[in-house]
């Protein structure tokens, strides 16, 4: 057997002759060839590289020393071939992805009205195309091996041509084939989200700035009756005491929460700490379900009040607190109608509980 890289330190090392090593039955670890035609030295070490395997050969010549030894390496060949093919299967999946997006107009529309934003909109479809791709791959590797048998025995494939199914090209393949359906989604994708949002704006914003440190923010929620009104605020009502107590994951923590009626406006009261807690941001919150001119419909909106805290991070933290109201109201629509009218029903005992303690707190 042949080893590479073995080294002695000196003092282990002892010079003799190669006649006396021979006879004490000593291996042959190394060999240094003089070859009388010194320009032919570099052909040697390559020769004798390709016929050692995991041998290491040096040569040197002129001050310069060149390291030889026999490795594996790839070299692609006939990616002009399969260049076009790739094209063309490109484009018949982004047809087929674009198609799919406008038949399914009055479905992205039904999905943007319940409050999916353009961002998951375009997910659901991304995730659609991850489906077939891994689908389409494996199906297709699972017809190759079928098919291969049955095409040699009927004289169309070669029979000379091995097929290694456990090969990683295998992998790289069938990563190339998903990678060319995703690729060919993207735009399919951006189609969807504008068909979900037909603006340049991809996600809700506060349409409104604060006045010094009164913010006031309508949102883009209605209640169709007053009784749908008083649920919601309850349904509020629980989504804030579970946010009692700080916590490091939260937005905000709220306290000493109220219930009161003015001018045919139903207001949730409570005193809101924002996270980053140590920066001390306290404000006021009313929760407002406003009576339309008509009285029939009920308009949602939040007042905020600065009680304490920086204005910069007041403002910056408020953003996230009225997505998370706004988050919540989405999820009211998402609810069953079993749900809702248990929500709607117990409105007037929780409004009276309110009131009670609001009152037992100002006493």
């Amino acid at each position: 057997s042949i080893e590479r890289n073995v080294h002695s330190l000196p003092e282990e090392v002892f010079i003799i002759p190669y006649s006396l090593a021979k006879s004490f039955g000593a291996q042959i670890y190394s060999i240094a060839v003089k070859p009388s035609n010194f320009s032919r030295i570099y052909q040697m070490a390559e020769d004798l590289a390709n016929v050692l395997t995991g041998v290491n050969i040096y040569a040197g010549l002129n001050k310069k020393i060149f390291f030889y030894i026999k490795g594996v390496g790839y070299e692609f060949h006939g990616w002009e071939l399969i260049f076009i093919p790739l094209i063309i299967a490109a484009f018949i999946i982004l047809n087929s992805m674009l198609s799919s997006v406008y038949e399914r107009t009055r479905e992205i529309a039904i999905y943007s009205a319940i409050g999916l934003s353009p961002l998951h909109i375009a997910g659901l479809l991304l995730a659609e195309s991850i489906v077939y791709a891994i689908i389409g791959s494996v199906l297709g590797y699972t017809m190759g091996i079928v098919g291969y048998p049955i095409l040699i025995n009927l004289g169309i494939f070669p029979s000379d041509i091995p097929l290694n199914y456990s090969s990683s090209w295998v992998i790289i393949t069938l990563s190339v084939c998903i990678l060319v359906t995703l690729l060919s989604t993207l735009y399919p994708m951006y189609k969807a989200s504008k068909l979900a949002t037909p603006s340049i704006e991809r996600a809700w914003k506060i349409p409104t700035k604060p006045k010094e440190n009164e913010w006031t923010i309508p949102l883009p929620f209605v209640a169709a009756t007053e009784r749908e009104a008083l649920g919601i605020l309850m349904f509020l009502k629980e989504f804030f005491e579970a946010h009692a107590v700080e916590r490091t994951d939260a937005v905000f923590a709220t306290k000493d929460m109220e219930y009161y009626e003015e001018n045919k406006s139903k207001i949730l009261v409570m005193t809101v700490r924002l996270a980053p807690f140590e920066m001390g941001v306290v404000q006021e919150v009313h929760i407002k379900a406003e009576s339309s001119p008509e009285g029939e419909r009920y308009h949602f909106g939040i007042y905020l009040k600065r009680l304490d805290g920086y204005l910069r991070i007041w403002k910056m933290s408020n953003r996230k607190f009225a997505d998370e109201i706004r988050k919540q109201l989405l999820i009211w629509r998402g609810l069953s109608p079993k749900d809702k009218e248990e929500y709607m029903a117990r409105a007037p005992e929780l409004i009276k509980q309110l009131r009670t303690e609001g009152e037992e707190q100002n006493g």
